[in-house]
């Protein structure tokens, strides 16, 4: 598989595995690629230590470095349109004007994330309408994933609504759903946050993705990580009453003259409630919802009776609605010569784990 180019894009350690992905931005990974002797390297330092430093002359480096530098002149280049022309212009012609600008990076796939960086929330709907129409009219696999994106991790609703429907639009009309859309969802059903994660099953039930049922099982209830980040207390709570009383007194004498030094001390007693660690269960009802319905659809019965339990899910999917769900996929396949029944990312993964 190639290996995906990441670039600071809005939040980096989430949006840009995926969005890098989306925009087709790969760089060959089948060569084996310089050696230890070909790298310049500090004398004596261990041979597989050499691996790990890159070489300035590595192609792929190379191109990574040009991409970068064209996305940052493209950002510049955007960043000027839309102070030009959008933000609180007012005037009709000039922001027309800006939309014409805006459709000539069309072709361009590897600015299509910086795309969504500058014309973000702040933005009036028919800029972004305009970035999205860009997303649905590319031919490619990369514009699908940017309006999955747009529908699953953006903050605006109105935005998410209008990429759901865009998507919508283009599957139907192609008949099959994208693999780099499947993996956008399975990007966000995997997260800890709640609102991509339900968005993601949202558009699932929108696009009638049966294959990701087991995904969405495991993410109807969310546990995330233990622990306080710190060795203090999560929460201390005292119930208590403090009485002040002399615990020492020590007499001092002098000519013609006397006095005393006391010690005060504190008695506290109560009761002391403290929270060393703890652990969130969320049970997502938004996602559970999705389930309920999908399953119900797919079975033509009411599976809300199966609730949380995890493990059921996972054995009523193997023994029922996998086949089922398996039917409905071949039979679109019938309808569109083309379609490829990949699985869903990691739908073994899911599958082994309740076993």
């Amino acid at each position: 598989m190639a290996v995906c180019l990441r670039t600071s894009l809005l939040h980096c350690s989430t949006f840009v595995g995926v969005a890098a992905l989306a925009a087709s931005i790969t760089v060959s990974a089948g060569s084996d690629g310089p050696t230890a002797m070909d790298r310049a390297f500090p004398e004596g330092a261990p041979a597989w230590a050499a691996y790990l430093v890159p070489d300035p002359n590595d192609p792929a480096l190379i191109a990574y470095r040009e991409q970068q530098k064209h996305r940052v002149e493209v950002e510049r280049e955007l960043n000027k349109i839309r102070s030009r022309h959008f933000g609180s212009m007012r005037n009709e012609e000039v922001r027309q004007a800006g939309l014409f600008k805006l459709r000539k990076f069309a072709d361009d796939v590897a600015i299509y994330p910086t795309l969504l960086k500058v014309f973000n929330k702040r933005e009036k709907m028919d800029v972004r309408g305009v970035v999205l129409d860009i997303f649905a009219e590319h031919e490619g696999e990369e514009g699908a994933a940017m309006l999955a994106w747009a529908a699953v991790f953006d903050d605006d609703e109105e935005f998410r609504a209008e990429a759901t429907s865009r998507i919508q639009a283009r599957i139907e009309d192609r008949g099959f759903t994208p693999e780099r859309v499947k993996l956008v969802i399975d990007h966000a059903l995997r997260g800890q946050k709640d609102r991509p994660a339900v968005a993601a099953a949202q558009l699932v039930r929108t696009l009638s993705l049966w294959e990701a049922i087991p995904r969405l099982i495991t993410a109807q209830v969310s546990t995330p990580p233990t622990g306080t980040g710190s060795d203090g207390d999560a929460a201390f709570i005292m119930i208590a009453t403090q009485r002040s009383f002399v615990s020492d007194l020590n007499p001092v004498v002098g000519t013609n003259s006397v006095a005393f030094d006391p010690q005060l001390s504190t008695l506290t007693t109560g009761t002391v409630l403290r929270v060393i660690d703890a652990m969130v269960i969320t049970y997502r009802t938004e996602i559970h919802r999705v389930l309920v319905s999908m399953t119900s659809d797919l079975s033509e019965q009411d599976t809300a009776w199966l609730g949380w339990d995890i493990p059921k899910w996972r054995e009523h999917w193997k023994a029922e609605f996998k086949p089922l769900a398996e039917a409905r996929m071949a039979k679109r396949h019938e309808q569109f010569a083309d379609e490829t029944l990949d699985p869903f990312p990691g739908n073994e993964e899911d599958e082994s784990a309740g076993e």
